[in-house]
């Protein structure tokens, strides 16, 4: 039987901090990503490095060229 809820939830809000931590320190870069890192990401998976390539790769001729 559960006494007290509010401690069961304070237990369960520290168990998720320290398995997140974990879960960061894990990490090649041992921490979460910076907000521009995130984004960066985020653009590169959703159109497969198409921008990126386009300004930084293969893709530059087309800033010329358009």
């Amino acid at each position: 039987m559960i006494a007290n809820t509010l401690k069961i939830y304070q237990y369960s809000k520290r168990c998720n901090v320290l398995r997140v931590a974990g879960q960061l320190k894990a990490l090649p870069a041992g921490r979460a990503g910076t907000p521009d890192e995130v984004c960066d990401l985020a653009e590169f998976l959703n159109d497969g490095g198409t921008t990126d390539s386009y300004w930084h790769g293969d893709l530059q001729y087309l800033k010329a060229t358009y």
